[in-house]
């Protein structure tokens, strides 16, 4: 992330999302997931798997 990021775009409010959501334990984000697919539908659902995938990709890579 970068000082000059806009923290009031959609990019940035998903990438915060996917860290929330990747904090919790398994069963939790499970839920979480569930509800932001009954709630926002599921392609809502699949953007944040996606963003979700790519911080935990990135985040295991740099802990080599």
């Amino acid at each position: 992330m970068d000082l000059f990021d806009d923290t009031n775009s959609e990019e940035y409010r998903r990438q915060c999302e996917a860290r929330f959501a990747l904090s919790m334990p398994l069963q939790a984000r499970r839920l979480y997931l569930a509800n932001v697919e009954s709630k926002r539908g599921k392609p809502a659902r699949l953007e944040l798997e996606s963003e979700m995938i790519t911080q935990w990709t990135k985040n295991k890579s740099t802990r080599a």
